[in-house]
């Protein structure tokens, strides 16, 4: 192996002789009484303001001159990566076109190159409205003349912003509903953009007021049409119509359990295909006291803040209804288990069983021809106005809800609650004729 050189004079800081067998560091060659065959050059750069410290780097380099060349290119890597041991990424460049924007934004939605604080897990249904509603904006510049693949997004002006509100409301008709939802899909997109590369430009879509919305539709089933639809349930009736031929079947034999633990417990799709026969709690006399279920909706919603082991259960009180079913179902043989209550048989997954459930149920109520479309969610407002009239303003806390008025908004069916007053005020009439 060639003698290497390290000159006394014009030698570089930090630059030394190095012998990997010895592990003996030397000045100059002149010093070197090692007679091994490893020696190499080494480099070691003194960190700024972290005491003696130091980064080392065996180089690879068999002359003084390539050693010097990359002596400068190392210290040259330490200081723009800050001394840091792993590569930091360089702050990426600022998106100029709609389209890139629409890709960043996108990109951070499925948390891609997120940090793991920001990590958000979105469902595939989220993503694919923000995506929906992406495409709607970039549909209603190219309707009036824009070409958005050349389209700046600094360039998107108030004028454009009226594209978009008009597209919504006039060529998609949109709902008042479902133009406030896009809408603040589009605001979250402009917001996001602008604030991450602190760009100097209003956000005109933060102007537009959102338009009043009915609260709404609270009609519940009523105890005949439930009565009347668990009937309609059978493989006659699950023949799917079609314009000029039948259709497949889409009978379940779980399809009236499905239906009766949405009435008997209020729960949501996902709560109800998911309660486990281990979920169900008894008092300290043996007697059935109430069902737990993760809480998927807020335990989602707050998943950055709380992890897995912080989820908040839900508890769902007990009704003789509800106990009558599940010794029906078979509590006695299968109590403590984590088996499902709801079809544990079946090999479709638990988000299909949710699916066929919705299509089942709207199904089903057609053929009672009300007049009227109601669908599963408004087994859960049966239950929210059958607790209201029984407990008052206390029936959020067997919901589930933090407040009353988000049972008033969307959940009890007045009518219900007014006949059952008129019931009660009738009674108050008798008091007059003693």
């Amino acid at each position: 192996m060639t003698k290497l050189k390290l000159p006394k004079k014009n030698r570089i800081p930090g630059l030394y002789l190095f012998c990997n067998k010895c592990k003996k560091y030397y000045r100059n060659d002149i010093a070197v009484k090692c007679k091994c065959d490893s020696m190499v050059y080494k480099y070691k750069v003194h960190i700024p303001g972290a005491g003696k410290k130091c980064k080392t780097k065996n180089l690879i380099a068999t002359n003084f001159d390539d050693a010097f060349i990359e002596c400068r290119a190392f210290k040259s890597e330490l200081t723009t990566n800050s001394f840091q041991n792993i590569k930091i990424e360089s702050e990426i460049q600022k998106p100029i076109l709609f389209t890139d924007c629409v890709e960043d934004f996108m990109a951070f939605l499925r948390d891609e190159g997120v940090a793991h604080h920001n990590i958000a897990a979105r469902t595939k249904k989220v993503l694919k409205h923000y995506e929906r509603s992406l495409l709607y904006f970039g549909y209603a510049l190219v309707e009036n003349g824009i070409d958005t693949s050349i389209l700046k997004f600094t360039d998107i002006n108030e004028k454009m912003t009226g594209y978009v509100y008009h597209y919504l409301l006039r060529t998609k008709k949109f709902s008042n509903k479902s133009f406030n939802n896009t809408m603040a899909e589009m605001k979250k997109f402009m917001r996001f953009i602008i604030t991450k590369y602190d760009l100097k430009y209003k956000n005109y879509f933060a102007d537009i007021k959102k338009r009043r919305v009915n609260t709404g539709d609270q009609t519940s089933v009523t105890m005949e049409e439930f009565t009347k639809l668990l009937e309609l349930v059978t493989p006659e009736n699950s023949i799917v119509d079609r314009k000029d031929k039948k259709g497949p079947s889409i009978y379940r034999n779980w399809y009236k359990t499905a239906f009766k633990l949405g009435l008997f417990t209020g729960g949501r799709r996902e709560e109800v295909v998911k309660l486990k026969w281990n979920g169900i709690k008894l008092t300290t006399n043996g007697e059935f006291s109430h069902l737990e279920v993760n809480h998927f909706k807020i335990n989602r919603a707050n998943r950055r803040l709380m992890g897995d082991e912080a989820e908040i259960m839900k508890k769902i009180p007990m009704n003789e209804d509800l106990e009558h079913l599940l010794i029906e179902l078979g509590y006695n043989e299968h109590r403590n288990t984590d088996t499902y209550i709801l079809a544990p048989e079946e090999a479709a997954s638990r988000e299909t069983i949710m699916g066929l459930i919705t299509i089942a149920f709207s199904h089903y109520y057609k053929k009672l021809n009300t007049g009227e479309q109601k669908q599963f969610k408004h087994l859960r407002k049966a239950y929210a106005t059958a607790l209201y009239v029984i407990q008052g303003d206390e029936a959020n806390e067997s919901t589930g809800h933090e407040g009353m008025h988000v049972l008033h908004d969307h959940y009890i069916d007045k009518n219900v609650v007014m006949e059952a007053k008129r019931k009660e005020f009738k009674k108050l009439g008798s008091i007059f004729k003693k």
